[in-house]
């Protein structure tokens, strides 16, 4: 299976596994830096956006790193198939699993994302 760096399944899934947890903690600092803030303008809706971006961001790294499972899972050689030197099953099943554990990072951050979005929503940020 030669497939060219563009379509690398593993390439997909670093931002899901890297960047989704990153931007959990990037959305925390910044959600608490900027309450102070926007009380002292009564402009605290301007913390939806924030919300919004980061949970955005976070569900699109996460389709791509499912998607990227769904490939490598599609691709998977079945019992008693011939496998070729350059694709050998080992190979396959590295790209799975690393796929499957960016998917769920990524949901896992996705989630928290959204229940992070809660407060913000539901209480308010000023008093």
């Amino acid at each position: 299976m030669t497939t060219s760096r563009a379509h690398d399944p593993d390439l997909a899934v670093w931002p899901a596994l890297l960047v989704s947890p990153s931007l959990v903690l990037a959305h925390l600092s910044t959600a608490f830096a900027l309450v102070t803030p926007l009380c002292g303008f009564q402009k605290e809706a301007l913390l939806h956006p924030l919300s919004a971006a980061s949970l955005a961001i976070s569900l699109v790294l996460t389709l791509v790193a499912w998607r990227a499972w769904r490939r490598t899972v599609g691709s998977a050689a079945l019992p008693g198939q011939a496998v070729t030197a350059s694709e050998s099953v080992e190979l396959r099943a590295r790209a799975s699993f690393l796929a499957l554990v960016g998917t769920l990072v990524g949901a896992l951050s996705t989630l928290v994302l959204a229940a992070m979005w809660l407060p913000v929503a539901v209480l308010p940020a000023c008093n």
